[in-house]
């Protein structure tokens, strides 16, 4: 077995401010996106009916659609922030904020969206 893998033994005396380095950014995240996403389809739904039974399929899947595309490009920066702290292996002074300021720092706004251009090249 590895030296460095994580055993049960290893993962119960496991520190706490390790577990919230790696949870924290997973956790902003998922409140951003989610939160943003909800508003915005219920937002984009209002937009299309007045009346809730006017409601059809169709309208839900390409509110859905777009609400997810919208919140996934403004969210984008966070998930930046999670991949990166969960990746490092030792934390970056300052927390969250410090890597986020540290990632703007080294590779400007472009960077915050990196992941997202990265995918796109990919397709």
């Amino acid at each position: 077995m590895r030296s460095d893998a994580i055993t049960p033994s290893k993962a119960a005396a496991g520190d706490a401010a390790e577990l919230c380095r790696r949870i924290a950014p997973a956790m902003l995240r998922q409140a951003s996106y989610g939160t943003i996403k909800i508003g915005t389809y219920q937002s984009l739904k209002r937009l299309a009916v007045e009346r809730p039974e006017d409601e059809t399929l169709l309208v839900n899947v390409v509110c859905g659609i777009l609400s997810g595309v919208i919140s996934s490009a403004i969210a984008n920066p966070t998930d930046v922030l999670k991949i990166r702290m969960q990746a490092q292996n030792s934390a970056v002074q300052g927390g969250m904020i410090g890597n986020f300021i540290n990632i703007y720092q080294q590779e400007g706004t472009r960077g915050l969206w990196k992941v997202s251009l990265e995918r796109r090249s990919h397709s």
